[in-house]
């Protein structure tokens, strides 16, 4: 007996599409491409589907609206923020301890990657006027918390977030670099009054 494969209420002659995450993909990163060279107010369905060289369609079958385009692609920066902040972090820490590791990553982050901070940070910072993105942006402030959290504890872990928080974002507003060397001592301070209050000492 034939089976048909047709899907209900299609007929014979019709084309079903066929979801494409790999398209779905490069529609992302070229958001991504298009914010960071003009801004978020830049990003459109067109202006996004000339990046990606796919037709126009192609966008609006992926995302219902521009806000679930942004909200793809500030998850995609994100996920490639931590994934960088963890692999930075654990070949540093191998050879400079937590303290000199942390500071090594925001020297790196500031110093000589701060273009891309700065555009994380536009995405980042996107969720005061928009809360649909409030989500990711939570997110992005917990992956680093939960990075350190795997040397140490999770409250130390949130705590040196907050302090990397801060960091990240005067250099990103500010146009300040950090040296590892001036960073040091701060992350030293924060984890041995870490340690002491975990001995009762205050």
């Amino acid at each position: 007996m034939l089976v048909s494969t047709a899907r209900v209420g299609t007929s014979p002659g019709s084309r079903v599409r066929r979801y494409d995450p790999e398209r779905r993909l490069r529609i992302v990163e070229s958001a991504l491409e298009v914010i960071e060279e003009h801004g978020i107010a830049a990003l459109t369905f067109r202006a996004v589907a000339a990046a990606a060289d796919v037709p126009l369609g192609s966008t609006t079958y992926h995302f219902v609206d521009k806000d679930e385009l942004l909200e793809a692609t500030v998850r995609l920066a994100r996920e490639r923020s931590r994934d960088t902040a963890r692999v930075i972090l654990a070949d540093a820490v191998g050879r400079l301890g937590l303290s000199g590791g942390i500071a090594h990553l925001v020297e790196e982050l500031t110093y000589h990657r701060h273009d891309r901070l700065v555009l994380e940070h536009d995405l980042y910072l996107a969720a005061i006027h928009r809360p649909s993105l409030r989500a990711e942006s939570r997110r992005w402030s917990d992956d680093f918390a939960e990075i350190v959290g795997e040397y140490t504890d999770p409250l130390t872990g949130r705590t040196v977030g907050l302090l990397f928080d801060g960091l990240c974002l005067r250099a990103a507003v500010l146009d300040h670099r950090f040296r590892a060397a001036d960073v040091e001592p701060l992350v030293h301070r924060l984890l041995q009054g870490m340690r002491l209050a975990d001995r009762g000492i205050t």
